[in-house]
């Protein structure tokens, strides 16, 4: 229960930002296909078809979906048809029949949200690769000496801007210059992706030194001061307040929320770095000791939270908490559903009693 009561967990939920979006749509996908596994009735199959229909919708929440929705809408599929029928041809055709529908559903709700959702259609995902890019041009520049910064097919204004700017803890600071700002609008992709592949070429040390440091900032295994994003009360901006008949407030559940989080943040509350360590150690009981469909559901959640955490390697932009809460809640259940399935508490217990009765 320590764990399930995690105050990150509260003071993210209800938030419209898109890792808690998408963190939030694992919770009710994990929590549908374990509770799939424990029953034996009709009602499983349902348990599973709304699992496979959220894992097709999570590319639409977060790219990183892209990667990890085929892993549970697979998983998913698959202990739908395992016992279904005793013909294998009929299982594989059934198999086949919930991987196209699951992509069927996501260009549908893709399409829907493209001809609904003001904006959602101008989304263009060449402008966050360009943010990245520059970022690492940044990053390069900043750890090599003078001299070879001005071999660089940039301006020596906007050079030197971006080295002066740069920051391993987040990209916030580099963008907020104004001269680094105007010449990421006017370049052009292909010029910019010379300069980018230039950097990686020649300097590849720098640029890796880079990616390990924004990595670490993002873990949170420096100072969290400017990495914990947390906004108490209600906040909208002014025109969708005026649309919706909202207004900003204050309360006194905000002061509470807002006094917790002074006290957690030198916790591992905020420190991405420990849902790794239980990430660690529910992926090893996972392999090791699992069984069964126990041991597929535990792969699917240990495989998902690798791939979203390992992302953020060549992606990292900010140091901030929120961007790995889906391996957050992802490492949590499963480290608590280790826990109460192979019995480590009670091992553990059952060691310290035997210790005292022989002393």
């Amino acid at each position: 229960m320590i764990f399930f009561v995690n105050p990150i967990f509260f003071y993210y939920v209800g938030i419209v930002w898109k890792d808690v979006l998408i963190g939030t749509a694992l919770v009710a996908l994990v929590a549908l296909m374990i509770s799939a596994t424990q029953r034996s009735d009709k009602w499983r199959y349902g348990f599973l078809a709304l699992s496979i229909l959220l894992a097709s919708v999570l590319p639409l929440m977060r790219q990183q979906g892209i990667l990890i929705a085929p892993v549970f809408a697979v998983i998913g599929s698959y202990l739908f048809v395992r016992e279904i029928h005793p013909r294998r041809l009929i299982r594989a055709l059934l198999f086949g029949v919930l991987l196209i529908s699951s992509f069927g559903v996501y260009k549908v709700v893709q399409l829907w949200t493209t001809s609904t959702i003001s904006g959602s259609g101008n989304r263009d995902v060449s402008q966050g690769l360009s943010l990245i890019m520059a970022y690492d041009i940044a990053g390069v520049l900043a750890d090599i000496p003078e001299r070879e910064v001005q071999q660089f097919p940039l301006p020596e204004l906007v050079s030197s801007h971006f080295r002066a700017g740069y920051s391993a803890q987040r990209v916030d600071m580099m963008m907020a210059d104004p001269v680094v700002s105007q010449y990421l609008n006017t370049v052009t992709a292909k010029d910019l992706r010379e300069v980018w592949v230039r950097a990686l070429k020649s300097h590849p040390g720098a640029y890796l030194r880079h990616k390990a440091d924004a990595f670490l900032w993002l873990l949170g295994i420096h100072d969290v001061e400017l990495c914990v994003p947390i906004y108490v009360g209600r906040y909208t901006l002014p025109d969708d307040a005026a649309a919706s008949g909202g207004q900003e407030s204050y309360d006194d559940r905000a002061r509470l929320l807002k006094h917790g989080e002074r006290i957690l943040r030198d916790t591992t509350v905020f420190r991405n770095w420990f849902y790794v360590l239980l990430l660690v150690i529910s992926s090893v009981v996972v392999i090791f000791r699992a069984q069964g469909v126990g041991k597929l559901v535990g792969l699917g959640i240990s495989c998902s939270a690798w791939i979203y955490l390992l992302t953020f390697i060549p992606t990292s932009i900010a140091c901030d908490v929120r961007y790995l809460y889906p391996v957050v809640v992802l490492s949590t259940i499963g480290f608590v559903a280790v826990i109460l399935n192979y019995g480590l508490i009670n091992n553990a217990m059952n060691v310290r009693l035997t210790k005292d009765s022989v002393e």
